[in-house]
């Protein structure tokens, strides 16, 4: 399954609490033990904001239980979901710029403070290929999964994934769908 959009959407990025309430100043967002929440638990504050995020999106088939979406039995989502997630946060352009990196390299001081620098590089193949990024994957339940964002003139694609044949194969799968997609001159999903 795959979702296509040319569709402007508003940031979808959760704001944490404290943030929230700093940019409604004078309303009272916070109670105390929500606030203990947030020192004590911000995982759970966090999740908390993500189930309200998917749910103002309707992504009715996507259920989280902890910030990161590692191995868990109650994640769970659904390509649909994922696809109009992934148009949404495409128009975020911080969230664009990051899954879009190719190399980055790093500055740090090690533990005898010398600077160090690391060298990162994105795991996605397609982002060499007029494709901006998002998601790579793999779970023993999903198998090798990728959601992508195919971005070339006024043609934007995103591709959804879930246990692909192997690791390699995924980008492939995702190569051969933008070219039917276009090809086939299939519209955007709509609601």
């Amino acid at each position: 399954f795959f979702f296509s959009s040319r569709r402007r959407h508003t940031r979808f990025l959760p704001v944490s609490w404290a943030r929230r309430c700093v940019q409604e100043t004078g309303k009272e967002l916070i109670e105390v033990e929500q606030y203990e929440d947030v020192v004590s638990n911000p995982d759970k504050v966090f999740v908390h904001e993500m189930t309200q995020v998917a749910k103002q999106m309707k992504l009715s088939n996507t259920v989280y239980s902890n910030p990161h979406g590692l191995i868990n039995q109650t994640n769970r989502s659904c390509p649909q979901d994922v696809c109009k997630l992934t148009c949404a946060a495409m128009q975020d352009s911080y969230f664009s710029q990051i899954v879009g990196t190719k190399e980055y390299t790093s500055t740090y001081l090690d533990s005898e403070l010398c600077i160090q620098q690391r060298q990162y590089r994105n795991t996605n193949k397609l982002l060499w290929r007029d494709f901006a990024g998002v998601k790579t994957g793999v779970t023993e339940l999903a198998g090798p999964c990728l959601a992508s964002f195919y971005q070339k003139d006024d043609v934007k694609i995103a591709i959804v994934t879930l246990n692909s044949v192997s690791m390699d194969e995924r980008w492939t799968e995702h190569e051969l769908l933008v070219d039917w997609t276009i090809e086939n001159k299939i519209r955007p999903f709509e609601e």
